[in-house]
């Protein structure tokens, strides 16, 4: 078992991690509630996520890989936004963007989603190391491989000596809570169009030895 680098030749394996661990999460029927009519949008669209991570020199993209008779198998992947302060961790890779129309998303409710995120990221996590997406195969739940990755990333960030912090769906709350992160603020979002009310919330957390408010 081995965390490392990400590469091209992953992104087949990691978009597919992405597709099956975020359609369990309670974001995706919010935001993508057509995310079963046009599946291979929604895979695409963590395709091009993903492939722009690889050629941004202020993430880092890692993987873990197990043995799988005599090859390995990627079973998760994390990737880190990376403070201003810190040294870059790999040398960006260019790619061939894969091109696409996602359909499966509610603009006006991605729209209310990811603004209030970034918004709570820049009013909470300044000058933090950030956990932007970490997914493990749904057949390697409860194996300790989210676990592995996450430990990673805090281990990168005590080695900078910088804080760090998570926005997080219900669903990772517990992997962060038994890891010392500590709950900020958690924030719930309602589209109140006729017809189309729902909710959604999203955690603010930080580890709690630098767990200051936001």
């Amino acid at each position: 078992m081995a965390i490392r680098l990400a590469k091209p030749a992953d992104l087949a394996a990691t978009s597919r991690i992405a597709f099956r661990g975020f359609s369990l999460s309670p974001w995706n029927p919010f935001y993508r509630p057509r995310a079963k009519q046009f599946p291979e949008d929604v895979q695409n669209s963590y395709l091009h996520e993903q492939q722009e991570a690889l050629g941004n020199d202020r993430k880092i993209f890692s993987v873990i890989e197990v043995p799988a008779g005599e090859k390995q198998e990627i079973v998760g992947f994390a990737i880190w936004n990376l403070t201003a302060s810190q040294p870059s961790k790999a040398t960006p890779v260019k790619v061939d963007f894969v091109q696409f129309e996602d359909r499966s998303v509610d603009k006006y409710r991605g729209v209310l989603l990811w603004g209030a995120t970034e918004s709570a990221v820049e009013r909470c996590f300044k000058d933090h190391m950030e956990l932007d997406n970490m997914a493990v195969d749904p057949d390697h739940f409860r194996k300790g491989y989210g676990t592995l990755l996450c430990k990673h990333g805090m281990d990168i960030a005590a080695g900078d000596k910088v804080p760090i912090g998570i926005i997080a769906a219900k669903m990772g709350t517990y992997l962060y809570s038994s890891l010392g992160f500590k709950t900020k603020v958690q924030v719930t979002l309602a589209d109140p169009r006729p017809g189309k009310e729902a909710t959604v919330d999203f955690w603010v957390q930080k580890l709690e030895n630098n767990s200051e408010d936001c």
